[in-house]
């Protein structure tokens, strides 16, 4: 078992961001994953079953990192065998003079995304019953879909075996468990923290 202080990183907010946070870190590191709830639950932003993933932004850093986004998510349902991600495709709408609809439209462009442009006219053909100005089109994310939330929450805390516990012992911020091999610490009944806080000390490589 560990000790006190024997952590290289704790993890504090067992939602996606955390959990995803812990999930690398694992792989280099002894960590902990902490939530101050019992999991599962609603009390954050990542319960739910489904959320938008795209690349359609107006800043291009964004579509920069979902290019990595797709990947990750494709790599983690194949080390679970689970379906995380179901392509739906995105349908934007704006003015064609609106900076941030035009801006969109460039980075998906000059990134290469597969897109396709409608103009209001096209658009009344494919859905009849939308009628939009004639200043107004549309473009279509090809590569947007939606994320399984609460199954890839669950695949990405299991994957490496990241087990967050509640304990009434000792107060919300409780008790972690993270198994490879299995190790248990106990977290001070006085200790509190920030949620989404992350407390680390070397992270340097492992020989």
């Amino acid at each position: 078992m560990w000790g006190q202080g024997e952590v290289d990183t704790i993890v504090i907010g067992a939602g996606i961001q955390g959990s995803y946070t812990a999930h690398h870190l694992s792989r280099h590191s002894k960590t902990l994953l902490i939530d101050q709830f019992a999991l599962p639950h609603a009390r954050g932003s990542s319960h739910g079953q489904t959320r938008i993933i795209r690349k359609a932004y107006a800043k291009a850093y964004y579509t920069d990192m979902m290019m990595e986004c797709f990947q990750l998510w494709k790599q983690l349902e194949a080390e679970t065998n689970t379906e995380l991600f179901r392509p739906t495709g995105l349908l934007v709408m704006g003015k064609e003079g609106n900076p941030s609809f035009q801006a969109m439209k460039s980075t998906l462009i000059d990134n290469n995304v597969p897109m396709t442009t409608l103009t209001s006219a096209d658009i009344s053909k494919r859905f009849p019953a939308v009628k939009l100005p004639k200043d107004v089109s549309a473009l279509l994310d090809k590569t947007a879909g939606i994320l399984y939330a609460d199954r890839a929450l669950k695949n990405v805390q299991v994957i490496h075996r990241l087990v967050v516990r509640y304990s009434e012992e000792t107060g919300p911020a409780a008790r972690a468990e993270h198994r490879s091999p299995i190790h248990t610490s106990s977290i001070d009944p006085t200790f509190s923290c920030t949620p989404a806080a992350i407390l680390h000390r070397d992270l340097g490589p492992r020989g």
